[in-house]
């Protein structure tokens, strides 16, 4: 639960006017301001030297404390507001790194059942291939002895056909007469 403001005003006060006493007090008046902002520690700063005689003194502690220490404060808040940027950006980022690993992790899961059903194709592809390889072998092994075949077929033919004289011509054949 938030402390209110008035309470948190109350214990930098007496936090701050303690600090200024002996070294027991100003321990306690540290344990006060643990956990404060520096801007915060210098306002009770600034009221505190306002309560003393002394001449100026309020705008003495002002100048030497307060204003550091509230432009410090806004350093560090405008360095808090960039980390903040920045570690919201980083959490986007995570969260398209993650989406993109999960997508590339389901396009390596398909790409995976892909090469296997691709392997066990090429399995049947070479088993298709031996197979009418060794089909091709033995059709080309027939196709050999029947061309053996038929050539001893007209080897055999021309031995048993009379062969004709060389010198001797062709009977000249009968005309067709014309008109018929």
């Amino acid at each position: 639960m938030a402390e209110n403001p008035l309470g948190t005003l109350a214990r930098l006060l007496g936090g701050v006017a303690l600090v200024q006493g002996r070294l027991g007090h100003q321990v306690l008046g540290q344990l006060l301001i643990a956990g404060s902002n520096d801007a915060a520690v210098a306002a009770a700063a600034v009221v505190i030297a306002g309560t003393t005689r002394t001449r100026n003194a309020a705008a003495q502690v002002a100048l030497r404390t307060a204003a550091p220490a509230i432009a410090v404060h806004a350093l560090l808040q405008g360095e808090e507001r960039r980390l903040n940027r920045l570690d919201e950006l980083l959490r986007e980022r995570q969260k398209l790194v993650a989406a993109e690993q999960s997508r590339l992790e389901q396009r390596n899961r398909f790409l995976t059942g892909r090469v296997g059903k691709l392997e066990r194709e090429n399995v049947i592809l070479a088993d298709d291939k031996a197979r009418v390889e060794s089909e091709r072998a033995r059709l080309a092994e027939d196709h050999r002895k029947l061309s053996d075949r038929i050539e001893d077929r007209n080897v055999k033919k021309q031995r048993a056909a009379p062969r004709k004289p060389s010198g001797e011509k062709r009977a000249p054949r009968p005309r067709k007469k014309p008109g018929r």
